[in-house]
């Protein structure tokens, strides 16, 4: 820990933070949710509340120094964690956002490049978005990019992903559904010629909402054995199966 006196001090966060630069992970300090529902960067107009750095230059900054690392957090001891994605990580991260249509999107997206039902990496947001870890010794040609898919973001080469135990404005944590020791390489890199806007060569069709809930329930079924973690409402039970033993000791 840290030698410092701070009565907010969160040492999960800390523990954590100095976890994932235990694992090579670069990580950087996030700006947090406050009780106010305000975001710690004190704009009260912050469209990305918790989830932005804290520090400049974060690209180059981002670091697995346990030193550096125990001084952010003594200093800013609330302060969300973010992981560096992209060529120094070695990781790139499949953004799953139900509210933009990321859950239709999903079997659109196994047509074309790969499947996510394989057993990798796998966190459920404070949003109840899901973020798919994959390892790639090409991670430099993996770029940001925005709505690949509707509903589907890539975090690459000089970007960054809210990490477990993050908070959420919402009051929520980001929570490891498989643990980031299970982050397996990517199938492949197909997605990387998929223009912005292009449709599938497969497939041009979404899921209607008719037919929503049966494609869900066949994604359970024994087939997938659970491994799909598929986003639901707060109404709908989740098929992710949780477990302590992914938290590290304080």
């Amino acid at each position: 820990m840290p030698n410092c006196i701070s009565p907010n001090l969160n040492a999960n966060l800390l523990s954590w933070a100095l976890y994932y630069a235990a694992k090579n992970l670069p990580v950087l300090p996030l700006h947090h949710p406050q009780s106010n529902g305000l975001c710690s960067c004190q704009n009260p107009q912050c469209k990305s509340i918790g989830k932005h750095p804290m520090i400049k230059d974060y690209n180059n900054k981002a670091t697995t120094d346990q030193s550096i690392i125990k001084e952010w957090w003594c200093k800013w001891p609330e302060a969300n964690i973010g992981i560096l994605t992209g060529s120094k990580s070695k990781i790139f991260v499949v953004d799953i956002d139900p509210r933009h249509g990321g859950i239709d999107s999903i079997e659109l997206w196994e047509k074309t490049f790969f499947s996510l039902g394989k057993t990798s990496a796998v966190v459920r947001s404070g949003g109840n978005g899901l973020h798919y870890y994959f390892k790639s010794l090409q991670s430099e040609k993996i770029k940001n990019q925005t709505n690949i898919l509707p509903g589907i973001d890539i975090r690459g080469e000089g970007g960054y992903i809210v990490a477990p135990p993050s908070n959420h404005v919402n009051g929520k944590i980001y929570s490891w559904e498989i643990s980031i020791d299970k982050v397996i390489d990517a199938p492949n890199l197909n997605f990387l010629e998929k223009k912005k806007g292009d449709s599938s060569p497969r497939s041009n069709k979404f899921i209607g909402e008719g037919s929503r809930n049966t494609f869900l329930a066949s994604l359970a079924g024994g087939g997938h054995e659970k491994k799909w973690h598929l986003v639901r409402t707060d109404s709908e039970s989740t098929l992710a199966d949780k477990s302590n033993s992914l938290f590290p000791s304080s």
